[in-house]
């Protein structure tokens, strides 16, 4: 069943820093880039992008886990939690 309403509760429990709506907007981006569909004749750089927020997210061990974690935390998210979106 899908819900016809959501309960955001209070507005003030959303409230977010300049800094923290940017670090929100670089994973909110890397998670329309890793789910963009696959298109026939799609530019290399489409690809490229998919791949590289694929790596991101996936990053276990480097520089890249690192950067992911630390933009989480920037965020106020849970690494753990955003992998699983």
């Amino acid at each position: 069943m899908i819900p016809t309403s959501v309960s955001l509760g209070s507005l003030s429990e959303f409230t977010t820093t300049p800094h923290q709506t940017l670090y929100l907007a670089v994973i909110l981006q890397a998670i329309v880039d890793v789910t963009k569909p696959v298109i026939r004749g799609e530019p290399p750089s489409v690809t490229h992008q998919r791949n590289e927020a694929h790596a991101w997210f996936s990053a276990s061990i480097g520089t890249a886990r690192d950067d992911f974690e630390i933009i989480c935390s920037y965020a106020g998210l849970s690494p753990t939690n955003v992998r699983t979106f």
